[in-house]
C-alpha cells in the first residue's frame, strides 16, 4: 500500500467508505477531546476565580491554546496548517458562545468528507475537475441557506 508524506495511505488507495469511517471519526472526535472536554475543565476552575480581569486573561488563553491544539492536530499540512488558524479560533469561538458541539461536528465531518471527495477526484480527473464540483457544492449549499422555509399552514392555503 503506498503511503504519503504523513504516513497515511493516499486516498488513491483508500476506499470511499474508508475515507467516509475516517472523517467522522476525525469530526466527532476532534471536536469532543480538543474542544468539549477542555471547555468543561476550564469552565470548572474559571469557577474558582472571582477577579473579572484574570478570567478574561483565562478566556483569551483558553481560545490561544485550544486554537493552537487543535492546529496540532493538523501540524502534518506544514506551513499550509495556517491556512487552519482562522477556522480552529472560530470554532472555539462558535463554542463558548452557543455551547453546541453537533452542529461543529456535523461541519467537520461534512468538510472532511469534501476533502475526501475533492482530492479523488484531482488525482482521476485533475485539480480542475476536483474545484468545479467544490465549487458547486459550495453554490448550492449556499444558494439553498438563502431560501425562506415554508410553513405547513402556508402551503396547505
Amino acid at each position: 500500500m503506498a503511503r504519503g508524506e504523513s504516513g497515511r495511505r493516499s486516498s488513491a488507495h483508500t476506499s470511499f467508505l474508508g475515507d467516509a469511517a475516517s472523517s467522522l471519526a476525525a469530526g466527532v472526535s476532534e471536536e469532543i477531546v480538543v474542544l468539549v472536554v477542555p471547555v468543561l475543565a476550564a469552565w470548572r476552575l474559571a469557577q474558582q476565580v472571582s477577579n473579572p480581569r484574570l478570567r478574561r486573561a483565562g478566556l483569551i488563553g483558553l481560545v490561544v491554546v485550544l486554537a493552537g491544539v487543535r492546529l496540532a492536530y493538523h501540524i502534518e499540512y506544514g506551513l499550509a496548517v495556517l491556512q487552519v488558524a482562522p477556522w480552529a479560533v472560530t470554532c472555539v469561538l462558535l463554542y463558548l458562545r452557543s455551547g453546541a458541539v453537533l452542529p461543529l461536528m456535523t461541519a467537520h465531518v461534512g468538510y472532511d468528507l469534501m476533502a475526501a471527495v475533492t482530492n479523488r477526484l484531482a488525482v482521476r480527473y485533475g485539480l480542475v475537475a476536483a474545484l468545479t464540483v467544490f465549487t458547486a457544492v459550495v453554490a448550492i449549499t449556499a444558494l439553498r441557506q438563502g431560501r425562506p422555509v415554508r410553513r405547513q399552514a402556508e402551503t396547505a392555503a
